[in-house]
């Protein structure tokens, strides 16, 4: 468990880092491609005639994060064109952007593996925290933090 902790730290920190200093287009991109990705998964009818290994839960894991990762990458490709807030901001408004659009993107990830893709057990998090994002006020949570951190960065309020 800690040293999935440690991991989840390290990747917001290099994201951190990749978003302060190369601009936050990216990981919006990233975020908003999140949506449809996941709404193309999971209405998609042939997952089963795309499961490419089939020798154990862990292997049918992999092959519909495959397929996850082709729809992933077709929303992003889109997402990348009709996101424009290549900005950087400096200073520590600027870091917590970073931070916070980081953070976004690993909490996305934990919404993928615990209610999207069909293995619960990816990661040694605490029973607490695996309860909590295995439940539906998790999920929902997950889904909708992200959206809010992407809606404050843009700076457009309608």
């Amino acid at each position: 468990m800690i040293s999935f902790n440690i991991t989840l730290i390290v990747v917001i920190a290099i994201l951190t880092a990749l978003s302060f200093y190369k601009g936050k287009s990216t990981l919006f991109s990233l975020i908003v491609s999140f949506y449809p990705a996941a709404i193309l998964y999971a209405s998609f009818p042939y997952k089963a005639k795309f499961i490419l290994f089939k020798d154990s839960g862990e292997h049918i894991f992999y092959s519909h994060a495959i397929i996850f990762g082709i729809f992933f990458i077709l929303s992003f490709l889109i997402a990348r064109r009709i996101v424009h807030s290549s900005g950087t901001r400096s200073g520590i408004v600027g870091f917590l952007d970073a931070l916070f659009l980081s953070a976004s993107v690993v909490i996305l990830t934990l919404a993928l593996c615990f209610h999207i893709l069909p293995y619960r057990d990816i990661y040694n998090l605490g029973a607490q925290f695996q309860n909590f994002f295995s439940s539906s006020l998790g999920y929902f949570v997950s889904v909708f933090i992200p959206m809010v951190v992407v809606y404050g960065m843009t700076g457009r309020r309608y």
